[in-house]
Order: C-alpha cells, then sequence, then structure tokens
C-alpha cells in the first residue's frame, strides 16, 4: 500500500506488509514530498516552505497511519485516505478523513 504523487513522480510512502498482513511500520520518502510541495508552492507560500513542508508530511504519514491502524490496504475516493495526492492537496485546505474506512 502506498499515497502517491497524482503525477506519477513516484509513491510519497508506503505501509509494510507480510503475506497479506500490513505491518505496523511505514517508509516516507521525502524527496518526492519535497518536489510536489514545492512544485505546488506559489505567491506567499515561499514565506513558509518549512511549515507547508510539515504539513505535507503530516498528510502522508496520516494516509499511511490509517492502513497500520485498520490493518487495510484499502483506499478512500476522497480526503486523506485517497490513493493519490496533488502537491496542492498535500499543503491546501484540510483534507478529511473518510469515515467507511475506519472500522469502529
Amino acid at each position: 500500500m502506498c499515497i502517491r504523487d497524482s503525477d506519477e513522480r513516484g509513491p510519497y510512502a508506503f505501509a509494510y506488509n507480510s503475506d497479506g498482513d500490513v505491518l505496523p511500520f511505514s517508509e516516507v520518502e521525502c524527496e518526492p514530498v519535497a518536489a510536489s510541495v514545492h512544485s505546488a508552492m506559489d505567491g506567499e507560500d515561499f514565506a513558509r516552505p518549512d511549515y507547508l513542508m510539515g504539513r505535507a508530511l503530516g498528510r502522508v504519514l496520516a494516509h499511511e497511519l490509517v492502513h497500520i491502524l485498520t490493518k487495510s490496504a484499502a483506499h478512500g475516493q476522497d480526503g486523506v485516505t485517497q490513493p493519490a495526492l496533488t502537491g496542492r492537496e498535500l499543503i491546501g485546505a484540510p483534507l478529511r478523513l473518510t469515515l467507511s474506512l475506519i472500522h469502529i
């Protein structure tokens, strides 16, 4: 399971699995995240690149934590659980958590 850049530059991150079971750790690829953040920035965004990179990394990590906590490879249709995000989605307006993936 991984979250990808919607422009297909490569994965932002992935959760590990073994024999179909989601393992309790993941890996984030910072370079593709940074490239997407930079390409999505404009105007006043350049005054706060560290803040926006932190937001993007938080969203990528939240996506992978959903896989780990739900023990599922499933993706949602929107928000932080969708399989691919644009750079603008990583740094822009809040992304919602799709409740249909959460097994309460």
